[in-house]
């Protein structure tokens, strides 16, 4: 198949669900993966741009290699952008959509952190520093603004998110209808019939205590709303157990 296009994909730590992503652009378009380190489950026929990979281990390595990785970025978009067709960033580091200033082509943004809403939540307890804040605060959405505003589209994973998104600029209406949510996938397909829904259940939950287990992160880039709404649906027929 001829590959028309070429798209740029920008993540510092791109995780096992990101093959998801990165296998669908993959299908039509050349693509150029920017990211701090790569996975070897990912699509073998991309290209890659190796950059500053992202450092745990403290807080400092942590906020340098972000902004490592986030210059190193504007640099190759300032050099290569026109390249490209089409850019996605992620917020990935959460500097890293800053680079699209330097974009010389349309971009699109994926964002799962959003700042400075993130910070707030750390410090708004804190009286101290809550004048500092506001300060950095204005200015990051001033400088959100000018990022979103030429931005193609703005994608995020839940409603919440798309809510924080509107708070993180200083003109948010002139930004909603570029937002785009795409939920949570699975890649395990439903019965696809009413009788295999229905003999599913009675296998698995019909008058049976149903332990449910979560092992992931709770916040608001988490939804765990569709969790919580699926138990109601589910509770007429078992007990539900939640680990």
């Amino acid at each position: 198949m001829k590959k028309n296009i070429k798209v740029l994909v920008i993540n510092q730590t791109p995780v096992n669900f990101f093959i998801n992503i990165l296998s669908e652009i993959n299908k039509s378009a050349e693509l150029t993966l920017f990211c701090g380190e790569y996975d070897q489950y990912f699509p073998k026929d991309i290209n890659y741009v190796k950059s500053v990979k992202y450092n745990r281990s403290s807080s400092i390595k942590r906020i340098s290699t972000w902004f490592l990785f986030s210059i190193h970025l504007a640099f190759y978009l300032i050099k290569e952008s026109l390249k490209y067709e089409k850019i996605l960033i992620v917020s990935n580091p959460p500097f890293a959509i800053w680079a699209a200033l330097f974009s010389k082509s349309k971009y699109s943004l994926l964002l799962y952190d959003i700042y400075p809403n993130v910070i707030f939540r750390f410090l708004k307890q804190n009286a101290k520093y809550i004048f500092i804040f506001k300060i950095c605060s204005f200015c990051w959405k001033i400088i959100n603004y000018m990022i979103y505003r030429n931005a193609d589209k703005i994608f995020t994973i839940s409603n919440s998110m798309a809510n924080e998104i509107n708070y993180s600029t200083i003109f948010p209406e002139n930004i909603v209808n570029k937002i785009k949510v795409i939920y949570p996938w699975s890649s395990v397909k439903p019965p696809s019939n009413k009788s295999k829904i229905s003999d599913l259940r009675e296998k698995l939950i019909d008058n049976k205590p149903l332990l449910i287990i979560y092992a992931g992160n709770m916040g608001i880039t988490h939804p765990l709303e569709y969790l919580i709404d699926s138990f109601k649906s589910i509770s007429q027929y078992s007990k539900i157990l939640l680990i």
